[in-house]
């Protein structure tokens, strides 16, 4: 008669999913970042997250080809202005000041694969017209690069193509200093890979001069006219 009146009193209720005392084993999966995710290697071996604004420098970077640059922009180093060096050869973040060499990872999304620019020959450059090649100043002013600076970049340009980057440290201003730039000729920018400063550059086609002409019209960003004189 007990065991009868036990089986046929009420049960307590199972506690439902999501609720106190239910516990899931189901783990989150970690949401990779829609930049590229970068991790660096402390002194115990442990895989620690580089700030969101320090993943996106050396995203930047890495896209663009770049084998290594230096840079004193990293979030915490506002205040120190210490050089690292990157170098992605050999993933490696090195302190200039200290020497001190730390490893670095990828963990983002697979890098995007550029599409393969169509080369253009040094003599279909030359059938198409000759052109020379100018970057905006700090008063968003076009200036010409020089004669030589203009050669060095068509030649580049015929041998990666309108899409190309490129990486160098033969501008002729740059002699005495030895400062990587990288030239991307998609974006159409020239960045010192040291100081992380980008200009606009463009390439533009000669055009017939007047030799009895004794000044240039030049136009900045906001299509105003500015005369300039020049001596021969």
């Amino acid at each position: 008669e007990d065991l009868l009146r036990l089986t046929a009193s009420p049960q307590p209720a199972m506690p439902k999913k999501g609720t106190l005392g239910y516990k899931t084993t189901k783990k989150k999966k970690k949401k990779a970042p829609p930049h590229g995710g970068w991790e660096w290697l402390n002194d115990d071996a442990e895989w620690c997250d580089f700030a969101k604004e320090d993943c996106k420098l050396l995203e930047d970077f890495y896209q663009d080809d770049v084998t290594s640059f230096v840079t004193k922009d990293f979030s915490w180093n506002l205040k120190h202005k210490t050089l690292y060096k990157i170098n992605f050869a050999t993933m490696t973040q090195t302190n200039q000041d200290s020497g001190v060499c730390r490893e670095l990872r990828r963990t983002g999304p697979p890098k995007k694969k550029a599409k393969k620019a169509k080369k253009t020959s040094k003599k279909e450059v030359k059938d198409d017209g000759n052109y020379h090649w100018e970057y905006m100043d700090d008063d968003d002013m076009w200036e010409e690069f020089n004669e030589e600076d203009s050669e060095m970049m068509e030649e580049r340009y015929a041998e990666v193509g309108s899409k190309g980057v490129f990486s160098t440290t033969e501008f002729s201003f740059n002699k005495n200093h030895g400062s990587v730039y990288v030239v991307n000729f998609r974006k159409g920018t020239q960045r010192n890979a040291e100081t992380n400063v980008v200009r606009k550059i463009k390439r533009v086609k000669d055009s017939t001069k007047s030799s009895s002409s004794s000044g240039k019209a030049k136009k900045n960003k906001g299509g105003k006219i500015v005369w300039q004189w020049w001596t021969d």
